[in-house]
């Protein structure tokens, strides 16, 4: 249609007002979530939670894989609600363009604009995108107290025991409380029945088989 498209300046300012609607929004559905959360694990238990006892739940962790952005929630087992999340970054468009140029062609004046920029930067995580799983792990684990009053001591996962590894290192919740892990049966099915058609018609065979059901 050639249409001129926005400036990136243009773009971030819209983008900075949507993103400070949108936190507001996020804190409201996530403390509906919330609520609602403990209120059914505490009629699941039959018992009363006061406004400041704090619940063990079970969760799911869910994360992203190799991309600039993460994205990785923590869903209640009981009801399937998300209860919390964490967005990691290893990109600012800013940082790239406006920075880069500054640092370039004028290095006396980009000191004083990354210092006025550090409070805006999109960039919150510097680690390998393998690694923000359990980076977020530690993120939301550690608030889930101050922030839900819930502690999640079981989480399901998919065999890889970075993340659980991880959690029980640096305690959380302090020496006396373990977090448990829970296998997920699908992905324990999945690699039973690889390993079994790896035992009868080898390597090959197998995951030529995997891909035509779709495995």
């Amino acid at each position: 249609m050639d249409l001129a498209g926005l400036h990136h300046k243009t773009f971030h300012t819209h983008a900075s007002q949507l993103f400070t609607q949108l936190e507001k929004f996020r804190k409201h559905v996530f403390s509906e979530t919330v609520a609602y959360v403990r209120e059914v694990h505490a009629r699941y238990c039959g018992t009363t939670l006061g406004v400041d006892d704090t619940l063990n739940i079970g969760t799911w962790f869910t994360r992203g894989h190799s991309s600039h952005i993460g994205v990785e929630c923590a869903v209640d087992l009981l009801t399937g609600l998300c209860v919390d999340a964490h967005v990691m970054c290893t990109y600012c468009q800013v940082c790239e363009s406006t920075g880069q140029k500054l640092f370039q062609e004028k290095p006396e004046e980009y000191v004083a604009w990354l210092v006025d920029h550090l409070d805006k930067c999109e960039v919150n995580y510097k680690g390998s995108s393998g690694m923000m799983e359990v980076e977020a792990a530690r993120v939301i684990w550690r608030r889930s107290v101050n922030t839900n009053k819930l502690r999640y001591t079981t989480l399901l996962s998919d065999g890889d025991s970075k993340t659980f590894t991880e959690l029980n290192d640096i305690k959380p919740y302090g020496e006396d409380i373990h977090i448990d892990k829970e296998e997920c049966v699908n992905h324990v099915s999945k690699r039973l029945g690889t390993a079994l058609r790896e035992f009868n018609f080898g390597p090959a065979a197998a995951a030529d088989s995997a891909q035509f059901f779709g495995f």
